[in-house]
């Protein structure tokens, strides 16, 4: 079977993101309140460290996803590409969460508030719908899994940069323009769509820049500094985070020194991320069930089961897909496209040119979607 291996760091990061959602979501599945979670304290309300999370997420995304749309060899690859790595997890997943983790929760089936649950999941609609019977005296009475809901924005934004490549306009100016749009909020689709889609784009445009950029120390702790001076300050960080938040997840994500992937042993041969985020939230839920209302102690016996489900759902379901219809195509998406290069997916003639090196060493499509790939 074909290795996904990679030479970055992506998976360690993303790893450590998903585990702080898990971490951040049990201060409010067990209070009910994120005042005592100590990220939504130290930026004064702002956020809190599962929403800093996704962000992240979202921004490794639009990096990677950007870079799957220049190497993919036609559109239709890059769609299968995008189906294959979120579809196969993603809808195990809800089936998992239905029908095993469901009654574990209560519910009896046929239960039809589930179906309509999996339904609405299923074709990307607001999945926060409650299943009564779920937990019923939990916090988060009848809520099965509510980490689902980023799923359909971020195909949101795989289809809005793929509608941007059909029209040759995966360019700096038009994605400066979508970034300021949804920055300042001006896309008419919400406060939640604005505030994703502007990380999207950051990453968008760092893969774009990518040849201009230079992770400098001295850029780096300037950075941290205008994020703590705005999360101390109680104003502007949802404006202010996406560039010089994407701007320290690279220079970690892409300092070969590290060597992350290849240190920590979940994910020198897999990447658990998708699938931890996927589960944890109904494992939570029957752990607070259970009688658990330490925050901490529920990360502590929620992260280990997660992480099997995660190491199941990667090896079983997520990885063969993956691999699925792979041939010349498994090159890098970390080398930003110079100035000549179109916003078009490459030829099959010019894909074929790829050298042997770039297909055995560099990153592949395991880490193609931030919340999920």
């Amino acid at each position: 079977m074909a290795s996904l291996r990679r030479i970055d760091n992506f998976s360690t990061i993303r790893l450590g993101l998903a585990l702080i959602v898990i971490w951040s979501h049990s201060f409010w599945l067990t209070k009910l309140s994120q005042a005592t979670e100590p990220v939504f304290w130290f930026t004064r309300g702002q956020l809190d460290g599962g929403t800093w999370a996704v962000h992240c997420f979202l921004n490794i995304s639009g990096f990677l996803v950007c870079g799957s749309w220049f190497k993919s060899g036609t559109f239709k690859e890059y769609l299968m590409r995008r189906i294959r790595r979120i579809y196969p997890g993603f809808i195990t997943a809800i089936l998992i969460s239905a029908f095993v983790f469901g009654p574990m929760g209560g519910v009896v089936l046929p239960d039809q508030s589930v179906f309509n649950w999996i339904f609405r999941a299923i074709t990307l609609q607001d999945p926060n719908i409650p299943c009564p019977a779920f937990c019923s005296k939990n916090f988060y009475t009848g809520m099965i899994n509510g980490s689902l809901w980023t799923i359909r924005y971020e195909e949101f934004m795989y289809a809005i940069l793929a509608m941007m490549g059909l029209l040759k306009l995966v360019r700096v100016p038009v994605a400066v323009t979508f970034f300021l749009v949804f920055t300042f909020g001006l896309f008419p689709a919400g406060e939640v769509f604005n505030r994703l889609g502007s990380h999207f784009f950051a990453g968008v445009l760092f893969y774009l820049l990518l040849h201009r950029v230079r992770f400098k120390p001295s850029l780096i702790a300037l950075s941290i500094i205008v994020i703590a001076v705005t999360s101390l300050s109680g104003r502007w960080l949802n404006v202010v985070l996406p560039i010089p938040g994407t701007y320290i997840l690279l220079a970690l994500a892409l300092n070969k020194k590290l060597e992350l992937n290849r240190l920590v042993f979940f994910t020198k041969y897999s990447d658990l991320s998708y699938g931890v985020y996927l589960y944890a939230f109904p494992i939570q839920q029957l752990f607070v069930k259970a009688g658990m209302t330490d925050p901490n102690l529920v990360t502590l016996v929620s992260t280990p089961v997660s992480m099997l489900c995660a190491l199941a759902s990667w090896h079983f379901i997520e990885k063969p897909f993956m691999i699925m219809g792979r041939d010349r195509n498994e090159i890098s998406v970390i080398s930003a496209p110079d100035s000549k290069e179109t916003a078009e997916p490459k030829s099959s003639s010019e894909s074929e040119q790829t050298t042997d090196s770039e297909k055995s060493t560099e990153p592949g499509e395991s880490k193609e979607a931030g919340i999920t790939t």
